[in-house]
Parts: C-alpha cells; sequence; structure tokens
C-alpha cells in the first residue's frame, strides 16, 4: 500500500486495473475496491494481523451519504 501525501489516513493499492483504498478514521477502517477478489484477499491478510469486525456495506462517513454503483459481470 502506499499512503496518499495529501491525506495521511488514505492508503492504496494498484493491480493491473484494480485497486483496493483503505480509509482510516478514528477506530474505523473502510475498505473499498473495484473487485471483490482482490477486496477479500486484502481483508484475509488484515484478519491475519488485527481482530476487527466487519460491519457491512456503508451508507454514512462522516457526514457524507454514500450511495454505491453496482455493475455486474
Amino acid at each position: 500500500f502506499v499512503n496518499l501525501t495529501v491525506d495521511g489516513n488514505v492508503y492504496y493499492l494498484y493491480h493491473g486495473s484494480k485497486f483496493v483504498i483503505l480509509i482510516l478514521n478514528m477506530d474505523d477502517i473502510l475498505i473499498t475496491s473495484n473487485n471483490l477478489l482482490l477486496l477479500h484477499k486484502i481483508k484475509t491478510q488484515l484478519h491475519s494481523c488485527f481482530l476487527f469486525f466487519e460491519l457491512g456495506e456503508i451508507h454514512h462517513i462522516l457526514t457524507l451519504k454514500i450511495i454505491q454503483d453496482l455493475i455486474q459481470d
């Protein structure tokens, strides 16, 4: 992962056309990706190092409403 220089709480990883973004906020972490297999791989790696609970899909972060645009393959 590479730390975003303009925000120390945002990390990103590119693997070809696939990406994962981690956003750290206090005691929360938001993980997003454009590839489910890569997302599950990263979450498995994080679970092996840290104890955390998955709270499901995000609807709000800070004061922003999150709207998902899901593309079915």
